[in-house]
């Protein structure tokens, strides 16, 4: 559901568990059937254009139209909805007509003050006029009937009269500034003309200047900050350290063992998901696109900067092979694949998962050479306090890639459904350390926002450590407030704080004091969790 939520996790999908299938996602994994109960406007997607589309939550036409609930027992085994033809009458004669509702578009600030602007040069403008008339006629008055002692005559002194009442409209026309409203607007269509020399279309001359009065920017990071592309950027296999640039190069994948590079290929193309693919860039020379769980792809690019096509490995062990296969979960993190090898004569169980609780089931490592290390607890406990923890400190996601093959006389021992079983005396074929990379652009653009005197915030669901590392990078955090408390703030520390500690509701009172205080202090970031599934931090 990432294309509404912004996050990659998978949601677990089910009859009696969250049923409800949104239209614009993607089915990761599993099949099944679904009753269409909503299109267009209707769905999940429709509606968030809409809104984005109208003006105060209403299109143009009013509402949006009633969402139809289908009951279960209406429907027939091939899909169709049955409803007595009195229900459906009744239905026609209770709707009515929509009513169409004005759109009245708001004024923005700017036109807010310069219409309070020139009401009060409208009004100087009127006093300035009355002023203007009245001086003139006891001028006229004075020098005509007291100096020169005439008398009246109407053909002339009322034609000099009215050309004073017209001197006085003049300089009340003159003070109306007529061409203030056009200078704005050619302005701010000066301002959007600039902004889509930088690839940004805006669509409302106002938007211009609401941005210039932005103070704070709360951005997401995965895909905002990020490129929302997974990739291996290190890897230990063995006792070795293998970086991004050698990978690239091609320089140490002519130095493996052929074995121990057949294991690792299995491995990593046939326990995974067949839906996750890497597909031919549209444009030339371009990077390829990812299909599927962002993860796995890392990894399917992981093994062709290791010269290996993992289609062709896919080709050769179709998912019909698989004895069992244990899916990825937020309960066991790893992913377990058993299929039958070297022709039948034993079974291969693949796994992947959490490094540290890879690890903690491995009984062995091997080297890029194929030779084999006994992994005791201690050294467990080693390879994860100097290995994992650092990569985890830079923010790299640690994936443990592991195998073990038994002779199937000994694996009919054991059930093929003992997931625990299978996951003992692992032998451990490398660990990868996979990235998000930051924007190329990010930093600068960053760095010109603070320049500004705007402040950037980071909102995201990932863990502590990740959000920092990239925050770092970016430039919205600095190594010396890396560990102080009011630099970073959890989704559960941000719950916490804006409800009651009596009646745990959600107060606007400390909702408004957290805001305040993150605002005044310039706090540079915050982690909030699952933020998009939390309607109290709308305000923020």
């Amino acid at each position: 559901e990432s294309s509404l939520t912004g996050e990659a996790d998978r949601v677990r999908k089910g009859e009696r568990t969250d049923p409800i299938l949104f239209s614009g996602t993607h089915i990761m994994e599993g099949s099944g059937r679904m009753l269409v109960t909503a299109v267009g406007i209707n769905s999940q997607a429709g509606t968030i254009y809409s809104l984005l589309n109208s003006v105060n939550g209403n299109t143009t036409t009013g509402k949006a139209p009633e969402r139809r609930n289908v009951k279960w027992n209406e429907v027939r085994q091939n899909g169709n909805v049955v409803e007595p033809q009195e229900k459906l009458a009744s239905t026609d004669a209770k709707r009515k007509p929509p009513k169409v509702k004005i759109r009245v578009k708001e004024m923005s600030v700017l036109q807010l003050k310069l219409t309070r602007l020139a009401i009060q040069i409208g009004y100087l403008g009127v006093a300035a006029a009355v002023a203007t008339v009245v001086i003139l006629v006891i001028k006229f008055c004075i020098f005509e009937f007291v100096h020169k002692q005439e008398s009246w005559q109407t053909s002339h002194h009322l034609k000099q009269l009215i050309h004073f009442v017209i001197i006085g409209i003049t300089v009340l026309v003159v003070a109306v500034p007529e061409g203030l409203p056009l200078a704005v607007t050619l302005s701010l269509a000066y301002s959007v003309k600039k902004m889509m020399k930088d690839n940004n279309l805006v669509r409302h001359l106002d938007a211009c200047e609401t941005m210039g009065n932005a103070t704070a920017i709360c951005c997401d990071k995965t895909g905002t900050l990020t490129t929302n592309r997974m990739t291996v950027v290190e890897a230990h296999i063995g006792e070795k350290v293998v970086f991004l640039s050698d990978l690239m190069n091609g320089s140490y994948c002519h130095a493996m063992d052929s074995f121990f590079l057949s294991k690792l290929e299995l491995a990593i193309a046939l326990n995974s998901s067949y839906s996750s693919q890497l597909l031919p860039p549209k444009t030339a020379g371009a990077i390829p696109i990812q299909v599927g769980n962002k993860t796995e792809c890392a990894l399917l690019g992981f093994l062709r900067m290791l010269r290996k096509d993992y289609a062709v490995i896919r080709q050769n062990h179709p998912e019909s092979e698989f004895l069992k296969v244990f899916a990825f979960s937020s309960v066991r993190k790893s992913m377990t694949t058993i299929l039958l090898a070297d022709g039948g004569q034993s079974l291969l169980c693949l796994t992947k998962g959490a490094a540290e609780i890879i690890i903690s089931r491995c009984s062995f490592m091997m080297d890029d050479r194929g030779n084999l290390t006994e992994l005791t607890h201690e050294g467990r406990l080693a390879y994860v306090r100097n290995r994992i923890e650092p990569m985890a400190k830079k923010g790299l996601r640690t994936i443990a890639i592991a195998y073990k093959e038994d002779p199937i006389s000994t694996a009919e021992k054991q059930s093929i459904d003992d997931e625990s079983a299978w996951l003992q005396g692992l032998i451990l074929l490398c660990v990868v350390g996979i990235e998000d990379p930051v924007r190329s652009e990010v930093p600068l653009a960053i760095r010109n926002c603070q320049r500004a005197g705007i402040t950037v915030r980071m909102v995201t669901g990932d863990n502590m450590e990740t959000a920092k590392s990239i925050a770092i990078k970016c430039g919205i955090l600095n190594n010396r407030a890396r560990d102080s408390p009011d630099a970073v703030m959890d989704g559960r520390e941000f719950n916490r704080r804006i409800r009651h500690p009596l009646t745990g509701h959600v107060s606007q009172e400390l909702l408004d004091a957290v805001s305040q205080h993150f605002f005044c202090h310039k706090i540079l970031g915050i982690t909030i969790l699952k933020i998009q599934r939390k309607p109290e931090t709308k305000k923020m």
